[in-house]
């Protein structure tokens, strides 16, 4: 009886309704003392798309787009984005994505108090194998080194290991 109410048009499966606003990740960062230092704030925009890229990679989703917002000390604000055609889950491509609308938006020469870096247009995290080897296997690396740091981070902290263009963001122990 299944195929005879599908013919009919029979479905008594509940009705999934679209959610209202477009769903989003984010992190901020907040300066200690509010600064122009580009290699910190550069620093600081890695470790929020490290972040960002974790929580993408733990929930089974990627991304398409990364919004910047740049607060400064004087209340001003500004907004970009950088996008790409394809979703991604990697630290490294959200970080340079992250970085691109940091180049885009940050034209003023009054001190930064705080980024805040948000990932949206998302997608399921697809397991459908490559038709390209050769990008495969870089990918395949790639996955590889970025489950390795999850894994470290998931135990030692999201400081344990980090790519060197977050060290100044980090503090120094000894």
């Amino acid at each position: 009886t299944l195929l005879h109410d599908i013919a009919r048009g029979i479905d008594n499966n509940q009705l999934d309704v679209p959610q209202h606003g477009q769903p989003t990740i984010s992190f901020d960062h907040t300066f200690t003392d509010d600064t122009n230092d580009r290699k910190q704030v550069r620093a600081a925009v890695a470790l929020l798309a490290a972040r960002a890229g974790q929580q993408l990679r733990d929930s089974q989703i990627t991304a398409r787009r990364v919004g910047l917002v740049l607060i400064y000390s004087d209340g001003g604000r500004t907004v970009r984005q950088a996008t790409r055609k394809q979703t991604t889950a990697s630290d490294f491509i959200l970080t340079d994505l992250a970085l691109l609308a940091l180049q885009r938006g940050w034209t003023r020469r009054t001190r930064l108090r705080t980024c805040i870096l948000s990932c949206d247009l998302f997608q399921e995290k697809s397991r459908q194998l490559s038709l390209f080897s050769l990008q495969a296997n870089g990918d395949k690396k790639q996955d590889k080194l970025l489950e390795a740091m999850d894994t470290i981070r998931k135990k030692h902290g999201l400081s344990a290991i980090f790519p060197g263009i977050q060290h100044a963001s980090q503090p120094a122990t000894r």
